[in-house]
């Protein structure tokens, strides 16, 4: 199956995603990978990863089920990871889901140290919501840098 088939094939899934509760698949990103992963002319595993959608596709086509199934979700990993690793892309939002966790991490030692130094512990919560709008506000500046330079999927 080309890649013109593949998305004819995205498109048609998603038509009738609603009909179907296929309401789990991301078929919007998984077209902006397949398009991604296209422009890589001179990436083998690119082409790897193009083959090993297409019986993922027709099975997604074939199947009625309500909840995202295994082969899908493991070719969608492998997309992200090998687009991520091999061609500095990342997906929608990925900077600040990251530095959002970092911001958490901080943001309970931050916590735990003003909770200490007043010698009450009721003030070890409030870290982390200082510490998790850091890292999101982090993470947003570098999404919004990543979205400038055509790095995001």
């Amino acid at each position: 199956m080309n890649t013109q088939e593949m998305i004819q094939q995205i498109k048609y899934l998603k038509a009738i995603e609603a009909k179907s509760k296929r309401k789990n698949y991301d078929f919007d990103l998984l077209e902006r990978m397949i398009i991604k992963l296209v422009s890589f002319t001179d990436c083998n595993e690119c082409k790897e990863l193009l083959g090993e959608l297409t019986p993922v596709l027709k099975e997604i086509e074939n199947s009625v089920i309500t909840k995202t199934n295994k082969a899908y979700s493991t070719i969608i990993d492998k997309l992200k990871t090998h687009l991520r690793e091999q061609h500095n892309l990342v997906t929608p939002n990925y900077y600040a889901e990251t530095y959002m966790l970092y911001g958490l991490s901080f943001g309970s030692a931050i916590g735990i140290i003003i909770s200490m130094s007043l010698n009450q512990m009721a003030f070890i919560g409030f870290g982390l919501p200082i510490g998790m709008l850091f890292g999101q506000s982090i993470g947003a500046i570098q999404d919004e840098k990543a979205k400038k330079d055509g790095t995001v999927i």
